[in-house]
């Protein structure tokens, strides 16, 4: 019978890893982790992510803070993931906002009122709150085309609301433990 200090001293310490700041978790992520959006049929896939959305702006949906994008096409491109999406707020039957995702754009527009381009690290680090969208435009990291103030709107928007606030309270338990990890090990 083995125990459990045996195992401990199965794993030599130098192989044992300490957390990591996000930044570097995120050099090593794969550009590719959306892919499988990709091969899944459109209608699942724009399920997925708008009921995901739905869930992450719930409440900026009630509050209105969002209409801004009511009936607007915002393009979201990870440009080294070779993946995009188009996102507006849609009233449904009841006249409840929600977050709509599409793969395509609707037949009826030929482009989009404004398109968002970055990788996927920028992405991450824009929603962590790593970086703001100012710091990541004036890097060339962010790309922003088509309609100024619907352009603004949005970034005012995204620097101003606090993704870790909308997630689940144990995610939000996880993340909080992880930045003290981080901090602690510094």
């Amino acid at each position: 019978m083995i125990k459990s200090e045996q195992v401990v001293n199965l794993i030599p310490a130098e192989k044992v890893r300490l957390p990591v700041p996000i930044k570097q978790v995120l050099k090593r992520l794969p550009p590719h982790i959306f892919k499988p959006l990709l091969l899944l049929p459109d209608q699942i896939s724009e399920t997925m992510m708008s009921f995901s959305l739905n869930k992450v702006f719930k409440q900026p949906l009630i509050d209105e803070e969002i209409d801004f994008l009511q009936e607007k096409w915002l393009k979201l491109n990870l440009t080294d993931a070779g993946f995009y999406c188009f996102i507006t707020v849609l009233e449904n039957d009841l006249g409840t906002p929600l977050v709509s995702v599409k793969n395509q754009l609707p037949q009826n527009l030929s482009k989009p009122n404004v398109e968002f381009s970055a990788d996927v690290e920028s992405i991450v680090m824009l929603a962590t709150k790593k970086l703001d969208p100012d710091t990541l435009f004036f890097q060339r990291k962010l790309m922003v085309t088509g309609e100024t103030e619907l352009g603004l709107a949005i970034k005012n928007f995204l620097d101003d609301f606090d993704f870790k606030e909308s997630l689940p309270e144990p995610i939000q338990m996880l993340i909080s433990k992880m930045q003290k990890k981080n901090i602690q090990g510094k």
